[in-house]
């Protein structure tokens, strides 16, 4: 490498072995990485349900430091309306994800909830491509989906996802009737949104404060 690490890996059926000979920050960092590949890289304990991957190292004896990786996978069962709650609408975007855990995410300093992903990659996921200004506030929509804005604070947007579960088609008027607080053009129009990072998750209390002290 680069720094002169040296990376030695050998594959043997469902094991992977790595020898790493290099300076102690750059044998950290790429066993860091390896747990994250290892956990993130995994099937889920469900076929229908999110899953939990965590990393687990421990110390093998020997005259050399050598250490184990293996990893626990665990299946999340949601509650009844915990989509409201705790911000986990997005969740039927997904089959069967699995999510790490043990690794730290961008700091969310307004208290943001759900998961974070850009906008283009959320419509993507939900088929949904019109943008439209309807009854004074944006909605994104695709046949039987529509993804709107519940917040906005600062450079955060939090929206919102519903869907047909018959793959029937849905109305603009769902966005009214499950948020009628919902947040208005006046606060958000489209060309704020590639400088906002988008988290999708129910946000069960609606505070805006465009155009106030703390939006800076």
């Amino acid at each position: 490498m680069t720094d002169n690490t040296q990376l030695n890996i050998k594959i043997s059926g469902s094991s992977i072995s790595v020898a790493v000979n290099g300076t102690g920050p750059a044998i950290i960092e790429i066993g860091q990485q390896l747990a994250w590949l290892g956990s993130a890289l995994r099937s889920s304990a469900s076929p229908n349900s999110i899953s939990s991957s965590e990393p687990r190292i421990s110390v093998l004896t020997g005259a050399d430091a050598t250490f184990e990786l293996t990893f626990q996978v665990r299946e999340i069962e949601a509650s009844p309306g915990e989509s409201r709650v705790n911000g986990t609408c997005w969740q039927p975007l997904f089959r069967n994800p699995v999510i790490v855990k043990g690794y730290p995410i961008l700091a969310r300093n307004n208290h943001e909830r759900g998961l974070e992903l850009p906008l283009n990659m959320m419509t993507g996921l939900g088929e949904a491509s019109r943008v439209t200004n309807w009854a004074g506030g944006m909605v994104v929509k695709g046949f039987s989906t529509l993804f709107f804005p519940t917040r906005r604070l600062n450079n955060s947007v939090q929206w919102h996802y519903l869907f047909e579960k018959d793959g029937g088609r849905i109305s603009y008027l769902s966005a009214d009737d499950r948020c009628p607080d919902r947040v208005k053009s006046n606060s958000l129009d489209a060309p704020c949104l590639p400088f906002c990072r988008n988290f999708l998750g129910w946000a069960s209390s609606i505070e805006i404060n465009t155009g106030t002290a703390l939006d800076t």
